[in-house]
């Protein structure tokens, strides 16, 4: 449903995600839980941001992508902690 899969021989598979959305939202989840965004990733507009931070935000997507980002946060932004609770 979300993207193909190929396996090849030599023991490799390439994924291909048929929505791109879907991918951003996979490589930011990825990036966060391997600490390569800054903590206020999607909580602080673009200008408010230090410039070591713009410089990560630029290499990782762009100004406007994260602009996009920050703008849907709901959407593109997984609240971990929530996400294993149990009712009682």
């Amino acid at each position: 449903k979300y993207f193909y899969v190929t396996f090849y021989k030599k023991g490799t598979c390439h994924i291909e995600f048929k929505d791109m959305e879907i991918l951003k939202k996979f490589n930011i989840f990825g990036s966060q839980k391997k600490n390569w965004l800054p903590p206020s990733y999607g909580k602080v507009k673009y200008q408010d941001m230090t410039a070591e931070e713009k410089d990560v935000i630029n290499d990782f997507e762009g100004a406007q992508s994260y602009s996009d980002t920050v703008n849907n946060a709901s959407y593109y932004i997984l609240d971990t902690s929530k996400l294993l609770m149990l009712t009682s």
